[in-house]
């Protein structure tokens, strides 16, 4: 469960990569999801393949390390100076 807001919804709605569904709906809101994608194979086969893609362009080890460095890099060379 991660909010609607969070970065997590925002990158699998970005992406297509998955379903989100509000905490606050029925639990039948989440079931017809399931009931949906377990009747389309093919479209969470491509879920999946985007998903994949993503992880391995977008949301990978390196890029996380590049965007903390270039977070902390300026912090880092004011105190040095």
């Amino acid at each position: 469960h991660v909010p609607l807001a969070s970065e997590v919804a925002e990158v699998v709605r970005e992406e297509n990569c998955g379903v989100v569904v509000a905490a606050t709906e029925r639990a039948g809101a989440l079931a017809a999801s399931i009931v949906e994608l377990a009747a389309d194979r093919q479209r969470v086969a491509e879920m999946g393949r985007r998903a994949r893609l993503a992880a391995k362009t977008k949301h990978n080890f390196e890029n996380a390390v590049d965007a903390f460095e270039s977070v902390l890099q300026p912090r880092i060379a004011g105190r040095l100076e």
